[in-house]
């Protein structure tokens, strides 16, 4: 009932009074009949309210509550997909019914209307409470209070802010937004902003034609001239002042003296510059296998290259060879850089510029070739500089009786490219593979068999119809 008794005191009415009014009423009175003493008041327990919630939320209906929640808090219970009413009868228990109309896209978060027990409106701003903590936007819960979620028009009634705010986007439109509450609603401006240009872009409702009008940040404080209200449609732009300082890096690892993240500058810094910077190579360091690898090309944008080649006359046996081209390329883009020619021979013509992001790897040297497939002992073998491919075969035992030797196949290290024995060098760390002989059942041959009789009594048919013709 809203009461307090204090035994030879009485009662003293505490409704709708916040803690601290509460024990101010309730002191008060005591005093006024014990002139001494130190009384003092202490809630044991928040008491529950009952309030009710319609319009644009999942399960409308009546709630129990405390009066230390605010209305948002209400609104996320009633949104809720499953929850039990704390509103029913004795013995009763049951769920709000769900509101079939309900749409979380387009529920009012900025419109929402408070009706006080005593009939006073308040207007309820979630968003505004968020972003400036003003507590008139979100008040706290009363006993009987009804909440009114309306829906919002989300492509008419709303204005918008971009730019340098910390919270760009779309906000609904509520009547006496102006451009410094429409700021704040987007967090505030960020570090870069440009405050001598802001632009209030407003679209004329019968033309459609567009007009802008420059603020300035420092103009924007309540009351100005300058804070214009807001009309629907309105948008805000905050351009972002001119500043080329970014994070541009490159990632340097493997056999160098100080591996690690290095700032370059951008279009300006050169791989022999980071080199030198990372102390440059070990002894152990592979400069033939070293790659200078860029990520140029993301999944998305792969795959969008992918849908065009659709539209081009391009075989299916192109098609894929192009396509594991660019898979290849969206996990390891490699820059064409000669490591021997430029570190070794001093040739600044493979001196190439490296961009942001870019990853310089330089593994071990690897002083083994590996032969694997249809050898004795597969495995690795010790690197002879200008030895060829029969020289590691032999070093491997030799091939097998299984060995199909005519398909011997050298797999280079850096690019896993296929050569056949004679095409290419034999380098550090290369493959070779020795396939085994394809051993078809005898059903493979007499299907071969068959097809070939068809195929020679379809031409012996053809000849003898043109003989015939002749005659």
């Amino acid at each position: 009932e809203g009461t307090v008794i204090v035994p030879t005191v009485g009662e003293i009415k505490v409704t709708d009074l916040t803690l601290s009014s509460a024990k101010q009423r309730v002191l008060a009175e005591i005093r006024k009949k014990y002139l001494t003493g130190n009384p003092t008041v202490t809630l044991l327990d928040i008491r529950d309210i009952i309030v009710t919630i319609t319009g644009n939320v999942r399960r409308p209906g009546r709630y129990r509550m405390t009066a230390a929640q605010r209305v948002d808090r209400l609104i996320q219970e009633a949104n809720q997909v499953v929850r039990p009413t704390t509103v029913s009868t004795p013995g009763q228990s049951r769920e709000n019914e769900a509101n079939p109309s309900y749409n979380p896209a387009t529920a009012s978060k900025r419109a929402i209307v408070l009706r006080r027990r005593d009939g006073t409106t308040v207007h309820v701003d979630i968003q505004e409470f968020f972003a400036t903590k003003n507590d008139s936007r979100d008040p706290y819960l009363l006993e009987g209070d009804e909440v009114f979620v309306p829906t919002a028009d989300d492509t008419k009634n709303i204005f918008a802010v971009y730019g340098a705010v910390n919270a760009p986007g779309r906000f609904e439109y509520v009547p006496g937004d102006s451009v410094l509450g429409a700021i704040k609603l987007a967090y505030g401006f960020t570090s870069r902003a440009d405050l001598d240009s802001i632009s209030l872009i407003r679209m004329d409702g019968s033309t459609g034609l567009l007009r802008s009008i420059i603020l300035r940040g420092t103009h924007l404080t309540p009351g100005s001239k300058w804070n214009l209200p807001l009309q629907p449609g309105d948008r805000i732009l905050v351009k972002e002042t001119f500043d080329e300082r970014q994070d541009y890096r490159v990632f340097v690892e493997g056999e160098v003296r100080f591996p690690g993240i290095y700032p370059i500058t951008r279009n300006a810094t050169t791989l022999t510059q980071v080199v030198r910077e990372a102390g440059g190579f070990t002894q152990f360091a592979s400069l033939q296998s070293a790659e200078l690898l860029r990520n140029s090309v993301n999944v998305d944008e792969g795959q969008f290259n992918r849908m065009l080649r659709q539209r081009g006359d391009i075989t299916p046996e192109d098609n894929n060879y192009v396509s594991v081209e660019g898979d290849i390329q969206i996990r390891k883009d490699v820059v064409n850089v000669d490591f021997e020619r430029l570190f070794l021979r001093n040739d600044t013509t493979d001196d190439v510029l490296v961009q942001d992001g870019d990853r310089l790897v330089v593994p071990s040297v690897r002083k083994t070739v590996h032969v694997f497939g249809q050898v004795v002992t597969p495995g690795n073998i010790p690197y002879v500089a200008g030895r060829d491919v029969q020289y590691y075969i032999t070093q491997a035992g030799g091939f097998t009786d299984d060995a199909e030797e005519g398909d011997v196949a050298v797999i280079k290290w850096t690019s896993r490219q296929w050569f056949q024995p004679g095409k290419t060098n034999i380098e550090e760390g290369d493959f070779i593979w020795v396939p085994p002989v394809v051993r078809r059942p005898t059903s493979y041959w007499l299907a071969v068999i068959g097809q070939t009789t068809s195929i020679i009594s379809v031409a012996l048919s053809i000849v003898l119809l043109v003989i015939q013709l002749k005659k």
